[in-house]
């Protein structure tokens, strides 16, 4: 499993991850670098505004001080693998608490919680557990949209200012499921497509799909 922090420096955005086994070890997992605000982009998807993880931005420093930038804030996250995006002064990721998946939507400047959505996940008994339930997919900003896709294969559509779930659709259940020699669970982070979302749906029929 990876237990992830949180941390927003002077200039940066990135999660400290700690791998968990019989001896603990961490490692700093940079995911995104945003500039001060107003001068980056925003970032509504895996790979950033180009797909290509980078951003139309001036004025960035060339290096850091030896100490490195001032951190402004920290907080603890859940397990997981999705990386951050960025929209408007507020940052959105998804990661486990116990048995649950969670979106969450947080101050950029803060750090604090503007809402939670909380949902309950299936594991397959043929899942993995060598790099823990997920989730592993990045969710997609659409307009005041924000859609995920679940480790269990579920995808649900929020309203990106509340939280509130909008659409949801069970893939494995309406696709079919593909069984691997190792199963790690849905990992694919959906992509938007002109007025459609394209979701690697990997069953048994289909491959992939788009979604209005």
């Amino acid at each position: 499993m990876v237990q992830r922090i949180l941390a927003v420096n002077n200039g940066s955005v990135s999660f400290i991850a700690a791998r968990l086994s019989s001896a603990v070890c961490g490692a700093l997992l940079v995911l995104m670098l945003f500039p001060r605000p107003g001068l980056a982009e925003d970032w509504l998807q895996w790979g950033g505004p180009n797909g290509d993880f980078t951003v139309n931005a001036q004025g960035l420093a060339e290096t850091w001080p030896a100490e490195g930038p001032s951190q402004l804030w920290k907080r603890p996250l859940g397990d997981g693998y999705s990386s951050i995006l960025y929209k408007g002064g507020q940052l959105f990721t998804m990661y486990r608490a116990g048995d649950s998946g969670v979106v969450v939507s947080l101050n950029a400047r803060t750090g604090g919680t503007n809402w939670e959505h909380r949902y309950s996940r299936k594991i397959w008994p043929d899942m993995s557990r060598q790099f823990g339930h997920g989730p592993n997919a990045t969710p997609l900003i659409v307009g005041d949209k924000i859609v995920g896709v679940g480790v269990d294969g579920h995808v649900r559509c929020l309203d990106l200012a509340s939280g509130k779930l909008l659409w949801e659709h069970d893939l494995p259940a309406e696709f079919g499921r593909r069984k691997r020699q190792e199963e790690y669970g849905y990992s694919a982070s959906p992509l938007q497509y002109k007025n459609t979302v394209i979701v690697q749906v990997g069953g048994d029929k289909t491959g992939v799909i788009a979604l209005r």
